[in-house]
C-alpha cells in the first residue's frame, strides 16, 4: 500500500512539475506582479482552453487534424446565440444550443471526411472555409450580440461548475466507454485497431462530432466573456485550433504519468501561465503568439523524439533477454 501511495506521489509530482517550475521562475523573477490571486485567476482562464482541447484531444489522438473547429465555435456562437436570444432565454438558450449546433457542424466535417475520402487536414480546412463564409450569411451577416445577462457565465462560480461538468462528460467517456477505449486502441494503432473488429472510420467520425459539441461549449464561454460573435473570414478563426492544440501535446506528454483528460487541464494551465508570466516580466505581448508556438513544437519534438526513442529501448531489451 505504501510503495503504491509513493508511486502515485511521483506521478502527480511528474506532472505537476512544468507549472509549478514556471510558477517558481515567476515569484523569482516578477514577485511584484504576480500572487496568490493571479494563480487563480490563470487557473480560471485556463477553463475555455481546455474545453477546447477536450474536443480536439479525441481527434488527434486517433491520428487525425481538424482545423475546422475555429469555424465551428463563431459559427455555433452566431446560430445559437441568435436563437436563444430568440427564444427569449439567453443564458440556458446559448449554454445548450451552441454545443449542439457544434456538435451538428462537426458531424458535416466528419461526414465531408469519412464518406468523401478526403485527408483530415484537407476536409477540415474546406469546411472551416465553409463555416467562415456562412457567418457572412446568416443572420444578415448581423452575427449576434446579447444582453448583459450572458456576462454570468464567465464569472464565477459558473465558468468553474460548466469547466467541472465539460471535465465529468469527457473524462467518463474516454476512460469509461466502449468508444473511449476504442479511440485509445485507434490511437495506438490503426491496423490492430481493425484487426480487432473496431470501425475505424466510425471512430474517427465521431470523433469529429465531439470536437465540435466541445467547440460549441468554448463559443458559449466566448459570448460568455464578450456578450457578441461577429463574422469572420481569410481562415481567421484557424488560430484558435492552436489554443487547444498545444494542451493536448502537453498532456501527451504528461500521459505516462497522468490521465491524458487531466493532463490537458494541465496543459491549458500552462498555458495560462506564460501568457500572464509575459505581462508580468514587462515583455512585448506581440511575442505572445511566438512563444506559445515555440512551446508547440518543443512539445510536438518531444512526443516524436520520446517515442522513437522509447521503442528502441523495448527493441533493445527484446533483443538482450533473447539472447
Amino acid at each position: 500500500m505504501g510503495k503504491k501511495a509513493l508511486q502515485f506521489g511521483k506521478r502527480v509530482l511528474i506532472s505537476l512539475s512544468i507549472p509549478l517550475v514556471l510558477l517558481l521562475i515567476l515569484f523569482v523573477f516578477a514577485g511584484n506582479s504576480v500572487s496568490g490571486s493571479s494563480v487563480l485567476l490563470w487557473l480560471q482562464l485556463a477553463i475555455p482552453p481546455a474545453i477546447l482541447a477536450w474536443g480536439v484531444c479525441f481527434s488527434l489522438k486517433v491520428g487525425m487534424w481538424d482545423f475546422s473547429v475555429g469555424g465551428v465555435i463563431f459559427l455555433a456562437g452566431i446560430i445559437g446565440g441568435n436563437l436563444a436570444k430568440a427564444a427569449g432565454m439567453e443564458v440556458w438558450g446559448v449554454i445548450l444550443l451552441c454545443p449542439l449546433c457544434g456538435a451538428l457542424l462537426g458531424c458535416i466535417t466528419g461526414s465531408i471526411f469519412r464518406w468523401g475520402k478526403i485527408p483530415s487536414i484537407v476536409a477540415s480546412v474546406g469546411a472551416l472555409l465553409l463555416y467562415e463564409c456562412a457567418t457572412e450569411f446568416v443572420f444578415d451577416g448581423n452575427g449576434v450580440m446579447l444582453s448583459d445577462k450572458i456576462y454570468v457565465i464567465y464569472t464565477f462560480p459558473c465558468n468553474v461548475i460548466i469547466g467541472a461538468a465539460a471535465f465529468a462528460i469527457i473524462y467518463f467517456i474516454y476512460n469509461f466507454t466502449q468508444f473511449g477505449y476504442h479511440v485509445r486502441a485507434v490511437g495506438n494503432g490503426i491496423q490492430a485497431a481493425k484487426m480487432a473488429g473496431i470501425q475505424v472510420d466510425r471512430v474517427r467520425w465521431i470523433c469529429f462530432i465531439l470536437g465540435g459539441m466541445f467547440a460549441g461549449l468554448y463559443a458559449v464561454m466566448t459570448l460568455g466573456s464578450a456578450g457578441v460573435m461577429v463574422p469572420i473570414k481569410n481562415m481567421s478563426s484557424m488560430s484558435l485550433v492552436f489554443d487547444g492544440i498545444i494542451c493536448v501535446f502537453i498532456a501527451l506528454a504528461l500521459e505516462s504519468q497522468c490521465n491524458l483528460i487531466i493532463g490537458v487541464y494541465i496543459g491549458a494551465f500552462v498555458a495560462q501561465i506564460i501568457k500572464g508570466g509575459i505581462l508580468a516580466i514587462g515583455f512585448p505581448t506581440m511575442y505572445q503568439q511566438c512563444v506559445i508556438a515555440v512551446l508547440l513544437l518543443i512539445f510536438m519534438s518531444a512526443n516524436t523524439e520520446g517515442r522513437e526513442l522509447l521503442h528502441r529501448l523495448r527493441l533493445r531489451l527484446g533483443k538482450a533477454e533473447t539472447i
